[in-house]
């Protein structure tokens, strides 16, 4: 039988996380991925440490649309730059 553990983080949890061996560890738990639901904007701090995760090993996926708005308007464009790259290639599901 296979089974996945699941876990669902918030933001600052993402953001006061380590990334070891690529994986996003929170605590007592080590993520090898992280799936985005859906969502228009994203804290600008839990973007950088999800590019630095995939940039480290680890996957994000997203299961719709990129995030392309961030918590601050003076951030927004520069979401949109480090979002994009990082799906690249990759199928959207949704």
């Amino acid at each position: 039988m296979n089974q996945w553990d699941l876990g669902i983080i918030d933001e600052e949890s993402i953001c006061a996380a380590e990334i070891k061996e690529g994986r996003l560890v929170v605590g007592d738990e080590a993520y090898p991925a992280v799936v985005l639901p859906s969502i228009d904007a994203l804290g600008y701090e839990t973007a950088k440490m999800l590019e630095r995760f995939a940039r480290d090993g680890g996957i994000v996926i997203t299961a719709g649309s990129l995030p392309t708005l961030a918590d601050h308007l003076e951030h927004h464009k520069a979401m949109k730059r480090m979002m994009e790259p990082l799906f690249e290639g990759m199928f959207l599901v949704g």
